[in-house]
């Protein structure tokens, strides 16, 4: 397991931590509640299957930074999360996620990696 320290604008470095995780040659990057990074200009190198970010704004991501972050990491996958302020899931915004290999896990769902 790999961390990468994290800044964004919501958040100060010293409180903000991402994960790569690599379980069986599969690789996800679980951004955590952050922004967007100078490291993860150097994601796309690292050939990830999925990425995992964030799109409430209120502490994290807007939908638009989350869309460019996503373009930076190039994962085969990014899936949405911690969407809504109040509330983790919500589809209309998960729906604004237009990226190329974009998947929506909606809640009580699984997917097999």
């Amino acid at each position: 397991m790999n961390e990468i320290m994290l800044q964004g604008d919501h958040h100060n470095k010293s409180e903000c931590v991402g994960y790569i995780v690599t379980v069986d040659g599969v690789s996800v990057y679980f951004a955590g509640d952050t922004g967007e990074t100078e490291q993860m200009s150097h994601l796309e190198e690292r050939n990830l299957d999925y990425a995992v970010l964030p799109m409430d704004f209120t502490y994290t991501m807007d939908v638009p930074e989350t869309i460019r972050c996503a373009k930076l990491i190039a994962a085969n996958h990014t899936i949405p999360v911690h969407m809504s302020p109040g509330k983790l899931f919500d589809m209309d915004r998960a729906k604004k996620l237009a990226v190329p290999g974009a998947l929506i896990v909606k809640p009580g769902e699984s997917i097999r990696l």
